[in-house]
This record gives structure tokens, sequence and C-alpha cells, in this order.
């Protein structure tokens, strides 16, 4: 069992060894982005270096080089249809290991090495770009611990998911090799050792920790809270970990940069709200309410998916003051769909476009000053016929 994780440990060494080598006076080309201002306005740029002092850009297709303050910037995020182009990538894809979740929602695919002292109180994970490192037991919500499988989720009780679908309930005392949980209460608790070959995943029952620091997504599906954050113009990103202060820091290409948040607690994701309501405008039996398509998506910003003729209502967040992103009418409603996006704040209407083959795209970037925001898809003059809007980048911003 333990033999992948060393040879996991002695690939990923290797590839953090070859950053050194790399690292050298060559320029690479830069990154291209969308930068999102703390106005919620986004626009199209190329990355060439980053700091304390902030970043260094320049307008997409070319332009003078600018510098924007870290104050001025609330995220980056990769353009729609980006691939990564990571030569190193191919054999540390993030989908042939299980994945690591942080009570704070950092996220790390890798493998479990049982290797921890009994004493550490931690989890010993194994990034297969990043290397072996210990994650104390705090700050864990849940594992899967094999390819594909599901993410455990915990209850009132720890949980450890076994590899024949069973599952123990109790308190997980600690994660290695075995896993230890005990069950039963009072005079009838006892422990379980169950070996890492027996166990699929595990969660805890963790409160939820803010984030902290500048939080970047990466391709292979790594989420990280950050400090120190650094681009030269070797083209790569080097860091260190918010959590681990006192300890040496990480590289990767910034080829393999999704997204970077620098102000957490500024942007909530449209797609993270559930509807406070749905209602129905016509006559119709089933009203559905949005889907988000990518509740992973880089930054949050899984498209939410509406079909009309409808009227959604979200509850915004304490010192909710604008809403943005962009409204598309996807291409396989384009024949008959038609009609109107109105967004009310409260009750005061701040938005009204008109979507349709003619014009099947539309940027939004109003003020709020109320504590609801809806979303109404109005009938136009085809009827109630594809009237379906997809919301990109669908992005709040609180103060």
């Amino acid at each position: 069992m333990l033999e992948p994780n060393r040879h996991l440990a002695r690939t990923a060494a290797i590839a953090l060894t070859g950053l050194a080598i790399v690292a050298g006076p060559v320029t690479a080309a830069p990154e291209p982005f969308l930068l999102v201002d703390q106005d919620l306005s986004v626009r199209p740029i190329e990355l060439l270096s980053a700091g304390a002092y902030g970043l260094e850009i320049r307008d997409a297709g070319g332009g003078p080089t600018t510098q924007v303050t870290l104050d001025e910037c609330l995220a980056l995020i990769r353009p729609d249809g980006y691939l990564a182009q990571d030569p190193e990538s191919d054999p540390l894809s993030g989908d042939m290991f299980g994945t690591l979740v942080f009570a704070d929602g950092e996220r790390m695919p890798g493998v479990i090495s049982g290797d921890a002292p009994p004493d550490a109180d931690a989890v010993a994970w194994v990034h297969p770009r990043f290397g072996p490192m210990l994650v104390p037991l705090e700050r864990v919500a849940a594992a899967s611990l094999r390819p594909g499988a599901p993410i455990p989720e915990s209850g009132q009780l720890d949980v450890v998911a076994l590899a024949n679908g069973d599952q123990l309930q109790g308190f997980i005392a600690s994660v290695g090799d075995p896993v230890v949980i005990e069950v039963g209460d009072g005079v009838d608790a006892h422990p379980v050792e169950i070996p890492l070959a027996r166990t699929r995943g595990f969660a805890l029952v963790a409160p939820r920790m803010p984030p902290t620091g500048r939080r970047v997504w990466f391709s292979d599906g790594t989420v990280l809270d950050t400090r120190k954050l650094q681009v030269g113009n070797d083209g790569y990103l080097r860091f260190g970990l918010a959590w681990r202060p006192d300890e040496g820091g990480f590289a990767a290409r910034l080829s393999t940069v999704s997204a970077v948040l620098f102000d957490s607690a500024g942007l909530v994701p449209l797609a993270t709200l559930a509807p406070a309501r749905v209602e129905r405008t016509t006559p119709r039996y089933i009203v559905p309410g949005p889907k988000v398509d990518d509740p992973a998506a880089p930054l949050g910003l899984g498209a939410v998916s509406i079909r009309g003729p409808v009227r959604v209502r979200y509850a915004l967040p304490d010192n909710c003051i604008r809403f943005a992103g962009e409204a598309q009418l996807p291409f396989g409603a384009r024949r008959w769909g038609d009609y109107q996006l109105i967004l009310r704040d409260d009750d005061a209407e701040v938005f009204r476009a008109r979507l349709n083959r003619a014009n099947p795209s539309v940027p939004i970037n109003v003020t709020l000053r109320g504590s609801e925001l809806t979303i109404e898809l109005e009938q136009g003059a085809s009827g109630p016929i594809q009237d379906h809007v997809v919301l990109r980048r669908a992005m709040l911003l609180v103060e």
C-alpha cells in the first residue's frame, strides 16, 4: 500500500528539483487572465509579474506595461476556453489521486502516506507536485482516498467510509495506517482500527474555517491559501502556505494557475447561494430552479443556468453592494429564445435587457442597496419557448 506513496513522493521531489533548475534568466511569455477589479469590472490582460507591490500587466494583445496595486485587484481568472499548457502535468493529473478537503475549503489531490508520527495529530499527505506534508487534523474536513471515490460527508459524528461501501460513525482518533475511530457510547465505546487498504475515505465534524491569505486554484484541482505570492519573469508562481507561516515555499508554472482570489471576503459567487424563492410567472406545472454547472469551478464561479419564464429571488449577504456577470442565451436556444432579462434590487428594477438570436449576450454590472436580488425571465414574442439564460462569472461584491 505504501510503495506507490513513496514513488509519488519521489516524483514530486523530482518535479520540485526541476523547478530550481528551470527557474533562471529565461523570460517566459505573459499569461492571459481576466482581471476583476474592486467594482467587479472585468478586462482581459496579460500578467507579466506579481509581488507584494501588486501586478505588472498589459492589455490583452499588447500595449504598454502598467502596474496595479493589490488594493485595486479582486481576482484573476482565466478567459473562457483557456486550457492549461503544462508539459509537467500529464503524469500528475488530479484524476489519478484522492482528494483532501480542508475545513476552510482548500483542496489537495494526492495520497495519504500513513507516515505521520503517532503524536502528530495530523494527516500525512503527499501532493503529486508539492510533495509530502503534514496537515493538522483540526484543519481537515474530509478526504477521498481513492481516485474517483466520492468525498464522504459527516453528520453529528465523524465517518469512515469503507472500501466495501459500509460506513463507521464515531470519533476519529487518528488518520494513518491504520485509521482509528472510536465507536459506541459510554462504557461500550471502543477503538476500531481500519487498515488504509480497506478505507475509501473519511469525514470529520469540523467547524467551517474562513479563508486566509490569497487563494489560488490550479488546473489539477488543487486549491490553496497562500502567502508571499510572487510571479517572476521566468513564468513561475512562488508562494508559501498560509497555514505554514514558518516553513518554506513552493513553486509551480503560472500556466497551471486557473484563478487567484486576492480578497476572499469581498467576492461572493452567485453559484454558492441557494434561492430564497422560485416563482412561476405563467401557468406552468413545473418551475425548475437554477442549476450550477460546476460547483467546484475556480473562484466558485460555476455558470448558473435559469429556464423561464420564471422569477428567482436571492437573499443577499450583509453589506452587498454590487452584482456583475455576463448573461448569455445558449446556442441551443437561439432559434426561438426571446425574452426580457430583468434584475431587481428589492422591488426596484436596476437592469433590463432583451436576449434573442440577434443579441445573445449582455454584460451586467449594477449597484445594489437592498437585501434581495430578483432575477426574472419575462417571455417575449416567441412565448415561453427556449427562454433560457446562463449567467457566467456571476458574482456579488461585499464591502
